[in-house]
């Protein structure tokens, strides 16, 4: 699994939801993506990882769990 950082974020009604953060491959990359799968994923799952390691060859990476 690739994550450069997990943490908890806060919704405004309290509710947490798990995120990664994942660094862009090249560090002059200035642009970011963010992440939000359906009803059904999560940033943990191999699907989700796929698409974040495409990503980060483009910039930085934020996954979330809804």
């Amino acid at each position: 699994m690739i994550a450069d950082q997990q943490t908890t974020l806060f919704a405004a009604d309290g509710v947490r939801i798990s995120a990664s953060h994942v660094a862009a491959s090249d560090d002059t990359a200035a642009r970011a993506f963010v992440v939000a799968h359906g009803f059904t994923g999560g940033w943990r799952q191999e699907r989700v990882q796929r698409v974040v390691i495409q990503l980060r060859e483009f910039g930085g990476v934020v996954a979330l769990d809804m």
